[in-house]
């Protein structure tokens, strides 16, 4: 019975698809998936109607008689059959049928109409794929939840000089480690450099530290929001890198097969079998030791990884390798897509190699793809922390007599207020606050997006 219902499903899964590609023109695939449909269940009459809309009159009436017995009511199923049997004399050359179907008296001719447009209103309201995630992923409420935080840290990021009073780097030793909302009269000079100076809001948040301050005597509030940036700077760019390498070479090794696909995959291996973490410290330890003794090109390098407070280096550290597990997860995709049907009638149609890949195969597998990217995005985060919480991430000190961009970091700010846990532990509760919910919110959008491109996850919430 469970076999019978999923059977069912997946025809009504194709069935869809073939509609979808009806509309848009896709005559190939809408065929290819309404014979699946049909050879799943034949007991679809619009999977019938879709192939006798698609085939010449000969083989179109015989489908047309078909769906016609399995709705003698449906009146598209009668006015198909009368318009192939007024259209059966021009085509003579039959296609073959899937399967054989008895034939019905027709009933008496009327004018002829397209068929075609009757073919493309379906029975059921129709509905986008992006529209049925939509609203799948709205009802997970963890996931609406997620989106929400990300939207809101983003939007911080972004318009971070707007929802800051003072600049991140903006020091006074004259209040070292305040506690949060300590009222402080900001000298002449401070005061000209503050965001909300001229708003409502000068009188209360120019002369208050919001958190508190760090030991540098820095606005800890306006460190955390520009912080944000660097986490979700690291997030985006190291999410771009493993997409664009990882699918790349995933799908050429899958789709090309033998002997290529056979060593692109031991080359993955090698790299998958070796711990993460210990190459990008690696990695970022031999740009912070040996290339700042460098001229020439890696001098230029280093200077701009300075310019961007150490990022250039870190982007280059997460992304040599965090691409793997995208690259072995699309090459198993291409390997159960490229064999289905409307593969080969792709090829059957002439398209060449590209053509299959960027227009056939990358939209069947990029959900999935993007789906576990977005789970692996908390990761990116984590790593780029823990990298600046042993002094290998971001630039957030300058030490050493090295000129850069004193950059906020999360990881870096809980290392600075490490050591005075006991008596300021806001340094370190906050940013580990932040750290976490941005963290969750990605892991909860992940989720979501998951179980909303699952068709069965879907039905099942």
């Amino acid at each position: 019975m469970n076999t019978a219902k999923s059977e069912h499903e997946a025809a009504l899964e194709a069935l869809h698809a073939a509609k979808r590609a009806l509309r848009q023109g896709n005559l190939a695939e809408a065929r290819s998936s309404a014979r699946q449909a049909a050879m799943l269940d034949p007991g679809l009459p619009d999977a019938w109607l879709i192939l006798a809309g698609l085939a010449p009159p000969a083989a179109g009436l015989a489908y047309a008689q078909r769906a016609l017995e399995l709705a003698p009511d449906n009146p598209r199923a009668r006015q198909a059959v009368r318009w192939l049997e007024a259209h059966q004399a021009v085509h003579r050359k039959p296609e073959p049928v899937i399967e054989a179907a008895p034939r019905v008296e027709s009933a008496a001719k009327t004018e002829p109409r397209p068929l075609q447009r009757k073919l493309d209103e379906p029975s059921t309201p129709r509905r986008g794929l992006l529209i049925d995630t939509w609203r799948a992923f709205r009802r997970h409420r963890a996931a609406v939840l997620g989106l929400a935080l990300v939207a809101f840290f983003l939007g911080l990021a972004v318009f971070a000089p707007i929802f800051t009073p003072y600049d991140p780097n903006l020091g006074s030793f004259e209040h070292l480690r305040e506690e949060p909302l300590t009222r402080f009269e900001p000298a002449p000079d401070v005061l000209e450099q503050c965001h909300w100076r001229g708003t409502p809001l000068e009188s209360w948040g120019c002369s208050t530290f919001i958190a508190g301050t760090d030991r540098g005597g820095r606005d800890f509030y306006s460190r955390m929001v520009y912080a944000a940036r660097t986490s979700l700077a690291v997030a985006f760019v190291a999410s771009i890198v493993s997409l664009s390498i990882g699918i790349t070479y995933g799908t050429v090794s899958g789709y090309a097969g033998g002997q290529v696909d056979e060593i692109m995959m031991r080359f993955v291996d090698f790299l998958y079998s070796l711990p993460v973490f210990l190459i990008v410290l690696g990695i970022q330890s031999f740009f912070s030791l040996y290339w700042r003794s460098q001229e020439g090109f890696i001098g230029w390098l280093d200077q701009i990884n300075r310019n961007m407070g150490g990022l250039l280096f870190l982007f280059i550290a997460i992304g040599a390798v965090n691409w793997v597990g995208m690259a072995r997860l699309s090459r198993a995709m291409v390997h159960s897509q490229k064999g289905k049907d409307y593969i080969l009638a792709a090829r059957s149609l002439g398209a060449n190699e590209v053509q299959i890949i960027l227009r056939h195969l990358l939209p069947n597998i990029l959900g999935p793809l993007l789906v576990m990217e977005t789970i692996a995005i908390p990761g990116y985060i984590f790593l780029e922390a823990t990298l600046s919480f042993i002094g290998l991430g971001v630039h957030s000190t300058i030490r050493g007599g090295q000129t850069g961009v004193d950059l906020p970091s999360w990881g870096a700010m809980i290392r600075d207020g490490y050591a005075g846990l006991r008596t300021s532990p806001y340094l370190v509760l906050l940013p580990s606050l932040a750290l976490t919910l941005l963290t969750v919110a990605f892991n909860f959008m992940g989720d979501g997006l998951r179980d909303a491109i699952d068709p069965r996850t879907r039905k099942r919430r």
